[in-house]
């Protein structure tokens, strides 16, 4: 135990200014609920304080609740460390949601909602997060709470929330994935490719940016997804969806591929490909 806080002690110092402001620091603080989040059994403050030495609750519930510290920084260190230990050509800009079920509606952002994690719609807080991935190593190097188009309508709610002015905008989550990949690519993290599951592939309009933007990605689509096997926008042809194409493919079309080791061996799924066109969304 000793040699884990002597390590995250060491990782912490690149941080340690992010939480200091001219009047005051929380680095202390910051290092403490760090500590908590490895040692304590479960991930509150309760167990924290108890947990962790000389850590005391209402300093740690300051350092959440109101305490001021520089997430920007906190952010772009984080996106430079996963950068420098697996960024690549060969290393995926993975983009995804996760939520984290709640009860009332005192949560920033807390909402009825599709919850990814439960497969169901239950009263959730979701994020989006972008994640540096290489063969079995990965790191999450952004994320951002998604905010329900009722609470961004609702100015009172969001003050007692806590939530800045600047934040009340509503943005879909592709438009959250979109905003993340820009931030990647300006702080020079380095990947070959994006991923991102049938959410972000259904959202045509960013996949035609990411295209003009000139990324190579890998999004999955919904089985309606409509596509072409020539250019629609030289002459008239047919649409096909998705699950008509899949299911007219003969046996030998598919091929297995190895997607990782699981927990009773290897994951393996068959894969069809073939070359198609996509409407844009401004098309007519």
């Amino acid at each position: 135990m000793a040699s884990c806080c002597e390590n995250l002690t060491s990782h912490f110092q690149s941080f340690r200014e992010c939480f200091r402001s001219k009047t005051r620091s929380t680095a202390e603080q910051a290092e403490q609920y760090l500590r908590g989040l490895f040692q304590s059994p479960r991930a509150n403050l309760e167990q924290m304080s108890e947990t962790v030495a000389e850590t005391e609750y209402y300093s740690l519930h300051h350092l959440l609740s109101d305490a001021a510290w520089d997430f920007e920084n906190v952010r772009r260190e984080t996106a430079r460390q996963a950068d420098e230990w697996i960024g690549g050509p060969e290393t995926g800009l993975l983009l995804d949601e996760s939520g984290v079920q709640k009860k009332g509606d005192h949560s920033a952002g807390v909402a009825r909602q599709y919850n990814g994690r439960l497969g169901k719609v239950e009263n959730s807080q979701v994020g989006v997060y972008a994640a540096l991935a290489r063969g079995s190593q990965a790191a999450i190097i952004d994320f951002e709470l998604f905010l329900p188009e009722r609470w961004v309508e609702d100015a009172k709610r969001c003050q007692e929330a806590g939530i800045p002015e600047s934040a009340r905008v509503f943005r879909t989550k592709p438009q959250m994935a979109a905003e993340m990949v820009k931030r990647a690519r300006a702080a020079g993290v380095r990947f070959g490719f994006i991923g991102a599951d049938g959410l972000y592939g259904h959202a045509t309009w960013l996949l035609f940016d990411w295209d003009d933007a000139g990324e190579v990605f890998a999004t999955e689509v919904h089985s309606d997804q409509q596509f072409y096997f020539t250019d629609p926008g030289k002459a008239w042809v047919p649409a096909w969806e998705a699950r008509e194409w899949a299911a007219r493919l003969k046996r030998k079309e598919w091929h297995p591929v190895i997607l990782r080791d699981g927990e009773k061996g290897e994951v393996r799924a068959m894969f069809a490909h073939t070359r198609v066109w996509i409407s844009h969304p401004n098309s007519a």
